[in-house]
């Protein structure tokens, strides 16, 4: 079983009461978002390019391991416990 850690705004939107959701069988990181959209139909799509990249404002953590610069959905979870999914963060520069 591995754990998956959302967004609390992610997990609000697609209506879940909490920020962690339980998937067994997934060996990629491809195969975890597959199992998430069956148990939470719409999310593959939050997550998800239609041409199967990993959206460039969502970060996939396996380990120290980004998903979306290290291999993509066919990152390996190689028996990971958890897996973070974290909107990712930007601006620009702090003013002088």
């Amino acid at each position: 079983m591995i754990w998956v850690h959302l967004p609390r705004d992610l997990a609000q939107l697609m209506g879940l009461d909490g920020t962690e959701v339980e998937v067994a069988g997934a060996a990629t990181v491809g195969e975890l978002i597959d199992a998430l959209d069956r148990r939470i139909p719409g999310i593959r799509h939050r997550l998800v390019e239609s041409d199967g990249a990993i959206r460039p404002h969502v970060n996939i953590f396996v380990g120290e391991c980004n998903a979306r610069m290290d291999g993509g959905l066919a990152l390996p979870l190689d028996g990971a416990g958890e897996v973070w999914i974290l909107r990712a963060v930007s601006g620009g520069a702090a003013p002088p």
